[in-house]
């Protein structure tokens, strides 16, 4: 397979912040040759407009363990669950991405026709690891085959207990591997965020 993968992008038309790095970061995807595609992310107000319906618990993990999910972290689950929907749907393998991840070089076709599920981003929060300095961001970017995305939509748990991140990063490592070098996932002070971590 020659052909690049399409790329999907997860952003929010009428939020102010998703729109300015969707701004920011698509030139680097198209400039690439990839064709983009803009899908509709879900929020806290939409979860009725997801495919599924998920079921959460408290977190097993990190340092909100205990905690409830707040809703735009339960927004990002359900706006990847839509996204494996569409992967499931495609012929070709797919690309996965947020509104604030920027390509940094381009992808080796090489990696794409070995993987069937490829982890491509990181982002600049210090990591434990020494020898990387920054942390891999699963859910950033990541490619996907059909098989697998079938496979993550019908192993979705029976009670949701850990972020969409961390779901992704397992698939990645029993499956694939990681390339996190190829797109960083911007933080921009002056923007801001769109999920909020803390009940």
């Amino acid at each position: 397979m020659n052909k690049l993968p399409t790329v999907g992008m997860i952003c929010l038309e009428s939020n102010t912040i998703s729109q300015q790095y969707k701004k920011i970061v698509s030139p680097s995807w198209i400039n690439a040759n990839f064709n983009l595609e803009y899908k509709e992310g879900i929020t806290p107000e939409t979860f009725d407009k997801s495919l599924k319906a998920l079921n959460f618990g408290l977190k097993a993990g990190g340092r909100n363990k205990g905690k409830e999910f707040t809703p735009t972290e339960k927004a990002v689950w359900y706006s990847h669950v839509n996204m494996w929907e569409i992967a499931a749907r495609k012929q070709n393998p797919y690309i996965i991405i947020e509104h604030d991840v920027m390509l940094l070089k381009p992808i080796e076709p090489h990696y794409i026709n070995k993987n069937a599920i490829m982890g491509l981003c990181h982002n600049s929060l210090l990591s434990n690891n020494p020898n990387r300095g920054y942390r891999i961001s699963a859910g950033g970017a990541y490619m996907l085959t059909n098989d697998i995305a079938k496979k993550m939509l019908s192993e979705l748990p029976k009670k949701i207990t850990h972020n969409s991140d961390a779901y992704i990063h397992s698939y990645i490592a029993r499956y694939g591997e990681f390339r996190h070098e190829y797109s960083t996932q911007l933080y921009i002070p002056e923007i801001g965020l769109t999920i909020d971590h803390d009940k």
